[in-house]
């Protein structure tokens, strides 16, 4: 049961990450200030920070295994 909740948790942050940041790494690389995404976020300022818990809970998850 912990290992579904570690993967389920793992996959959301994945997808955080994925949507505020790994989609629009070509803009955040190019930008040298700030670089918005298409609802005028700026995309640059923590869309990296979600790969840490994602990271985290996928290392459970393995671990659990």
């Amino acid at each position: 049961m912990k290992i579904m909740i570690h993967t389920i948790a793992a996959l959301f942050f994945l997808w955080l990450f994925y949507e505020r940041s790994y989609q629009y790494r070509a803009c955040i690389q190019a930008a040298s200030s700030s670089c918005y995404g298409p609802d005028c976020s700026n995309l640059i300022s923590g869309g990296a920070v979600w790969s840490v818990p994602a990271l985290l809970f996928s290392s459970i998850a393995a671990y659990q295994l």
